[in-house]
C-alpha cells in the first residue's frame, strides 16, 4: 500500500514544491536589479504569464489526457509521463538563467515559459492519474485518508519549496537553482513507476482479470478471491447498467465530452465541476502563489509565508485524520464557512489602502491581515484543499472515471490559469480590499452549493456510491 501511495505522492510533492519555490523566485527576480540580466524588468503582464504558465501547462496536459489518452494508457503510465515532463521542464527552467540566456529577454523568458509549460503538463497528468490511481487501488476504509493525504504532501512540497527559497533569497541571481532541485525528486518518482502495479479496476474494465487479481493481491495480501469476485461482479453490473441506459438515451455518447454530458451523468458532472470552480475561484490559489509579495506589500517579512504554509501542513494532517470520521460534506461546509469569515476580515484589513501611495498598513490592520490570512488558508485546508479531489475521485462512475477526472483536471487548471493571470491585473485596477470582496461572494455561493448539491460518501465503496447517485 505504501508503494501505491509513494509515486503519486512524489508527483503531488513536486507540484507543491514548484508553488512554494516560484513564490520566492518571483520575489528574487524583482529584487535582482542587475541590468545585465533579462529579468531586471518584470512588469505585471509578464508576472501574470510567469505565475499562470504552470496552470496553463497543466491545462494542456489534462486536455491531452482527456482527448487522446483517457482510459487507454492506464493510470500508472500517466504518472510515469508526469515524472518525465517534470524532469524536462525543470531542466529548461534552469537553462533560462544560464549565461547564454541571461542577457537575452526573448530566449531567457521563452525558455522559462516553455519549462513551466512542460512542468505544468506533468502536473496535469499527475492530477488526473494520482487521485484516480489511489482511489481505485485503496481499500474503502482508508481511501478517503489516502486520497486526501495527497493534499498534505502537496503542502509539504510547498513548505520545502519556500524553505529552499528562503535559503536562496540572499542570492537573487541564483533563482534557477530552486528549479534544479526538483529534478532530485522527479528521478526517483520515475523509477518508482516501474515498481508499482497497474490499477485493478482499470485492468478489470479492460478485461485483464488475472493481472487485476495480482494487482489486488499486491495491496490486500492474503486470500483476495472473494473480494476480487465481488469487485469484478460490481464493475460488470455497473457497466451493464450503463449500457442499458445508453440504449435508451437519444444522445450520442461516442465522444468523450458527449458521454459526460448525457442525462445519466449530468447531475454528477454538475457536482464535480461546481466543486472545482468554487475551489479555484475562492482566491486561495492566488493568495498562495503571490503570498510572499502580498505579505511584503502589507509590511510583513517574507518569512511569514513560510509560517503560513507550515500551518497549512498541520491543518491538512488534521483533515486527513478526520475525513473518514466526520465525512466529506461536513468538512467542506466547515472549511468554506471559515474561509468566508476570514476573507471578509482580510478585505477589511486592506480596505482603502494603496501600496503605491498609502505607505505601510497600520499595526492593527497588519495584525488583521496576518491572522485573516492564516485562518483563510487553514479553512481551505480543512475543506476545499484535501476534500475536493477525494469527492471527485469517488462520485464519478467507473466507466467514465478516467474521462471525468481528466475533464475535471482541465477545468481546474483553466480556472486556476484565469485567476492567477488576472489577479495582479485586477488587484492593480480595483485594489486589494475590493478584490477580496469578490472572493468572499464566490465563497458564499460555493457554500450554498455544497449544502444543497454535494453528497456524503463516507464509508461507502466506489460501487455503492455509483449506485446511490
Amino acid at each position: 500500500l505504501a508503494l501505491v501511495f509513494l509515486a503519486p505522492a512524489l508527483g503531488g510533492f513536486l507540484y507543491g514544491y514548484d508553488i512554494g519555490a516560484t513564490s520566492f523566485v518571483l520575489s528574487m527576480m524583482l529584487a535582482d536589479r542587475d541590468h545585465d540580466n533579462w529579468w531586471h524588468k518584470f512588469p505585471k503582464l509578464q508576472q501574470g504569464l510567469f505565475i499562470s504558465s504552470l496552470a496553463f501547462g497543466a491545462l494542456i496536459g489534462s486536455h491531452i489526457v482527456l482527448t487522446f489518452l483517457v482510459n487507454s494508457i492506464g493510470r500508472r503510465k500517466e504518472i510515469r509521463i508526469a515524472a518525465t515532463l517534470y524532469i524536462v521542464g525543470a531542466m529548461l527552467n534552469v537553462m533560462s538563467g544560464t549565461i547564454l540566456a541571461t542577457t537575452r529577454f526573448g530566449w531567457g523568458f521563452t525558455s522559462l515559459l516553455m519549462g513551466r509549460l512542460l512542468y505544468g503538463a506533468g502536473v496535469g497528468f499527475i492530477m488526473h492519474g494520482a487521485p484516480t490511481y489511489m482511489a481505485e487501488m485503496s481499500p474503502s476504509n482508508v481511501r478517503g485518508a489516502l486520497v486526501s493525504a495527497k493534499e498534505t504532501v502537496i503542502v509539504f512540497g510547498i513548505v520545502v519549496g519556500m524553505l529552499m527559497g528562503d535559503l536562496q533569497s540572499d542570492y537573487p541571481a541564483n533563482w534557477t537553482d530552486l528549479y534544479g532541485y526538483s529534478i532530485l525528486f522527479a528521478v526517483p518518482m520515475l523509477i518508482l513507476t516501474f515498481k508499482m502495479p497497474r490499477s485493478q479496476r482499470w485492468l478489470l474494465l479492460k478485461g485483464y482479470h488475472e493481472e487485476a487479481k495480482e494487482s489486488m493481491q499486491f495491496v490486500y495480501k492474503g486470500n483476495v478471491e472473494d473480494e476480487f469476485e465481488k469487485m469484478a461482479d460490481s464493475i460488470n453490473n455497473i457497466c451493464c447498467r450503463g449500457e442499458s441506459i445508453n440504449d435508451d438515451d437519444d444522445e450520442d455518447d461516442d465522444d468523450v465530452p458527449g458521454s459526460l454530458c448525457s442525462k445519466k451523468y449530468r447531475n454528477i458532472m454538475v457536482i464535480g465541476m461546481g466543486l472545482l470552480l468554487a475551489q479555484q475561484f475562492s482566491g486561495q490559489p492566488c493568495v498562495l502563489a503571490y503570498s510572499r509579495v502580498l505579505f511584503e506589500a502589507a509590511g510583513w517579512g517574507g518569512h511569514t509565508s513560510i509560517i503560513t504554509v507550515t500551518i497549512m501542513g498541520v491543518v491538512s494532517s488534521f483533515t486527513v485524520s478526520m475525513v473518514d470520521r466526520l465525512g466529506r460534506k461536513t468538512l467542506l461546509a466547515a472549511g468554506s464557512t471559515i474561509m468566508l469569515i476570514s476573507v471578509s476580515c482580510l478585505s477589511y484589513g486592506f480596505w482603502g489602502w494603496d501600496e503605491n501611495s498609502s505607505g505601510a498598513l497600520s499595526d492593527t490592520k497588519k495584525q488583521i491581515v496576518l491572522w485573516s490570512m492564516l485562518v483563510f488558508i487553514s479553512g481551505y485546508q480543512i475543506g476545499f484543499g484535501p476534500i475536493s479531489w477525494t469527492v471527485l475521485s469517488e462520485i464519478y462512475p467507473t466507466e467514465i472515471r478516467g474521462s471525468a477526472m481528466a475533464l475535471s483536471v482541465e477545468v481546474n487548471f483553466f480556472a486556476k490559469f484565469l485567476t492567477q493571470f488576472s489577479f495582479p491585473i485586477i488587484q492593480g485596477m480595483i485594489g486589494w480590499g475590493t478584490t477580496f470582496v469578490v472572493f468572499a461572494c464566490i465563497i458564499l455561493l460555493g457554500l450554498i452549493f455544497i449544502i444543497f448539491k454535494v453528497p456524503e460518501t463516507k464509508g461507502m465503496t466506489l460501487e455503492e456510491i455509483q449506485l446511490k447517485l
